[in-house]
């Protein structure tokens, strides 16, 4: 009885675990893909290619660090949207909720996250270029109408995390049945990383 109180439980939108989890999931693709993003973002500016490793490296820092945090935001947004919406449909807030629902909610959620996304590409761009200079320094030399430039096109990007939603809750639902009628349902780690990265690829 208390196993499955346990696994009925609804989640916080924010928790520690899932914090810890973002974060390393950030922190290991951005190790993984930052290098060849170096390598495009001087392609595009018409920049010769990269010749050290620190210079393929630069601009890590704050994907990095702030990887984790963004997208323990971005899940404690979507959640709350979703059960704002559903409040709105006049349906209980655990109830499970159409997919359109969760589309929709992802993609509110990303929308958000791009005040704190669109600052951060900004300077990682700058320093991808070869600007030396801390995150801090490029900041303040990109100024805050310079940290916005672009912010429109951040926001239409950031909205197709309403895509990745719609097929990570969806293979939840058909690996996890019960979570298909019932939202406050906790399906297994195992299942949420294969949702996870199924929808990612």
């Amino acid at each position: 009885l208390r196993k499955k109180e346990w696994n009925t439980a609804a989640p916080p939108a924010f928790s520690a675990l899932s914090f810890l989890a973002g974060s390393l999931a950030g922190a290991i693709g951005t190790l993984v893909g930052h290098p060849l993003d170096t390598i495009k973002v001087r392609a595009q500016t018409g920049q010769a290619s990269a010749t050290t490793i620190r210079a393929l490296f630069r601009g890590m820092s704050g994907p990095l660090l702030t990887s984790g945090g963004i997208q323990a935001v971005n899940l404690g947004m979507y959640e709350n949207f979703r059960r704002r919406i559903q409040m709105i449909r006049g349906r209980p807030a655990d109830e499970a909720a159409p997919i359109h629902i969760v589309g929709a909610a992802g993609a509110l959620a990303g929308m958000t996250i791009s005040l704190l996304t669109c600052p951060q590409q900004r300077v990682k761009v700058l320093q991808q270029s070869g600007y030396k200079n801390t995150w801090v320094g490029c900041a303040r030399t990109l100024g805050l109408r310079g940290l916005f430039v672009g912010f429109p096109i951040q926001v239409w990007m950031e909205s197709t995390r309403g895509i990745y939603m719609i097929t990570y809750v969806g293979l939840l639902r058909k690996i996890t049945p019960e979570y298909a009628t019932d939202s406050s349902v906790r399906p297994p780690t195992w299942a949420r990383m294969i949702a996870g990265m199924a929808a990612g690829t």
